[in-house]
């Protein structure tokens, strides 16, 4: 099955849930736009031979909160916690940068390589969130709003494709 050619000129309007504003996206191929960023599944030879735009992703800015929300607890963590810190940075910046360059991959099986792995990077750091608590090393509503970013970007990737 060859490849679906694009126009680099294409654009698409779409509102943006998260920003709260509508923007003008790149129109991938021909009847990808919407399910190319996260927005519903693909189906038949549009899983083959496309580039997203991950930047767009709904995915993609969660996991950047991910992220932001691991800066706020590895900061708090007391001393004698930095085997947690590393291992949530590492965990929580395995989302995003997996998350992408799965994007970057044009096999529909490559592709759901790396959003697996980002699904799994994403309950490391539910996991990791979980042991700080048992730890007594975070408050409740910081593991509470950790847990919940990580659920929604689980679920969001198992949709993905």
């Amino acid at each position: 099955m060859g490849a679906t050619s694009c126009k680099d000129d294409e654009t698409e309007p779409r509102a943006d849930a998260t920003l709260g504003l509508v923007s003008t996206v790149p129109h991938l191929c021909p009847g990808v736009g919407a399910s190319a960023l996260g927005e519903g599944p693909n189906t038949g030879a549009q899983k083959e031979a496309q580039i997203m735009h991950h930047t767009q992703s709904r995915i993609y800015q969660r996991a950047l909160e991910l992220v932001e929300l691991a800066k706020a607890v590895t900061d708090r963590l007391p001393t004698g916690y930095g085997f947690l810190a590393d291992q949530l940075r590492r965990a929580s910046a395995s989302v995003p940068l997996n998350f992408a360059e799965g994007c970057g991959r044009q096999s529909f099986r490559d592709r759901q390589r790396f959003f697996r792995m980002a699904k799994g990077s994403a309950y490391e750091v539910a996991a990791v969130l979980d042991v700080a608590l048992r730890f007594e090393a975070i408050p409740p509503e910081l593991h509470l709003r950790g847990a919940d970013i990580c659920d929604h970007i689980g679920a969001m990737l198992s949709r993905y494709k």
